[in-house]
């Protein structure tokens, strides 16, 4: 039977650009996408969502390492970002293999994938460097009061907080300065630390005695969700998601 190549169409749903994707995934194909991404990357829209619900799986399952491939090419996140959805059983359990929910969202549904990256694509971001220094928690701070100036005082104490703990540890863990996005918006606050470690913070339980680990037990209490992704060549991205509601 004649395998179909990859097809690639496009449309927009609700201002958020959609790429349909279905047929076989080679690597003319797994090109093919790269060529999109880069053309994306260049392009006004911050979000996008790829819909596979009519990729088949392929003969190979590492040619998905494709889409990690696009997120970074399309920029860092969470400046832009990639929304995959509508996988097949199959393609689901090769993606979960591959952990490629460290670089990307892989949704269930259309809805929910659309719903998120147009809520990404209107977000307000602040972007700042933080050196290796101890007072870089500090400047940290300073730009979650900036952006979070008309919320309610809860929600930034939180935020000041949340941010301060992640700035810490990227200082204190990973070689180098670190990289803080903030991006506010209706519904929440994505904190967003970039590094040069690809050491991933784990959390455990903490000793009473101990002197180090309750950075990140504090960040999981206070935020709604938490996470890390490997969206960089070199390094990782720890983020946290605060709702913007006291």
């Amino acid at each position: 039977m004649t395998r179909a190549a990859l097809r690639l169409s496009e449309d927009r749903h609700d201002g958020v650009p959609v790429l349909i994707i279905s047929g076989e995934l080679d690597p003319f194909g797994a090109a093919s996408l790269l060529t999109w991404a880069r053309g994306f990357a260049d392009g006004p829209d911050r979000a996008t969502v790829w819909d596979i619900s009519g990729l088949r799986h392929p003969d190979g399952h590492h040619l998905l390492t494709a889409f990690p491939a696009a997120q970074r090419l399309v920029g860092p996140w969470p400046r832009r970002s990639i929304h995959l959805t509508g996988a097949a059983p199959a393609v689901v359990n090769s993606l979960g293999r591959l952990r490629v929910d460290r670089f990307m969202p892989v949704h269930p549904d259309l809805t929910s994938a659309l719903t998120q990256a147009a809520n990404e694509a209107g977000a307000v971001h602040r972007q700042t460097t933080l050196p290796a220094r101890p007072d870089s928690s500090a400047t940290a701070r300073a730009c979650v009061d900036d952006l979070l100036a008309d919320l309610d005082a809860d929600v930034r104490d939180v935020a000041r907080l949340v941010t301060s703990e992640l700035a810490a540890n990227a200082v204190r863990h990973a070689p180098g300065a670190a990289a803080l996005t903030l991006a506010l918006t209706s519904r929440e606050l994505l904190v967003a630390l970039t590094d040069r470690s690809r050491q991933v913070p784990i959390l455990r339980p903490v000793q009473a005695t101990a002197t180090q680990g309750r950075g990140i037990q504090l960040v999981a209490a206070l935020s709604e969700s938490w996470g890390v992704r490997l969206v960089q060549r070199r390094g990782k991205t720890v983020w946290a998601r605060i709702p913007t509601h006291a």
